[in-house]
């Protein structure tokens, strides 16, 4: 029976949760810096190339920008794993963009911590989201993932209780369910524990 976190033909205009760890469970995040790089490489691989910082330290013009092929509504990142809410805007958008991502961040973490082969567990894993109940519970299980969201510094949950500022990711699909970001911190507040119909999405 083939895995539901396998996707091979993703559907323009569909939302996907997607996520992976470290082979052999190992940390992939071993200091601020790390998180940081990470983050930059979401930030510029989905930001519109005109408003990119090419003086950036870690800025390569070589890559690929997937400003209006991939959507990022949220993400969150551990020490040995992450998590990404993704919208498929463009034929193998989240394809591509998965492979930019892996690939830049791999380069980056092996050279920084003289290391060789692969850092991720395999190919990503990734469900469709396909329930609007589905929709707000992975975004509620995202940001959850640290235990409590609100004192996390790695994840998307300030774009949408505070600033919204970062162009890069689209709260608005998420929002949208809600009637104001207070109604949407209610809602992880009252959350923190999964009930028992809630974890068998995840199972």
């Amino acid at each position: 029976m083939p895995s539901r976190y396998l996707v091979r033909d993703f559907e323009v205009g569909s939302f996907y949760h997607v996520f992976n760890r470290g082979v052999e469970k190992r940390i992939i995040f071993t200091e601020e810096l790390d998180f940081k790089v990470f983050v930059y490489y979401l930030s510029v691989f989905l930001s519109d190339p005109d408003t990119i910082d090419k003086s950036h330290p870690f800025f390569v013009y070589k890559r690929h920008n997937f400003h209006k092929r991939v959507a990022l509504s949220a993400y969150c990142l551990m020490d040995n794993h992450y998590h990404l809410l993704l919208q498929e805007l463009d034929e193998d958008g989240i394809s591509e963009f998965m492979k930019a991502l892996s690939n830049a961040y791999t380069q980056y973490f092996n050279q920084k911590y003289d290391r060789v082969g692969a850092l991720f567990q395999g190919r990503y894993k990734c469900r469709k989201v396909d329930e609007d109940s589905y929709f707000t519970l992975i975004s509620k299980y995202i940001h959850l993932n640290p235990g409590n969201p609100f004192e996390y510094s790695y994840s998307s949950i300030n774009q949408y209780l505070e600033t919204n500022d970062v162009p890069w990711i689209k709260v608005d699909s998420v929002l949208g369910a809600f009637d104001s970001p207070k109604t949407y911190r209610s809602y992880l507040e009252d959350s923190f524990v999964f009930d028992e119909e809630e974890q068998k999405i995840f199972e």
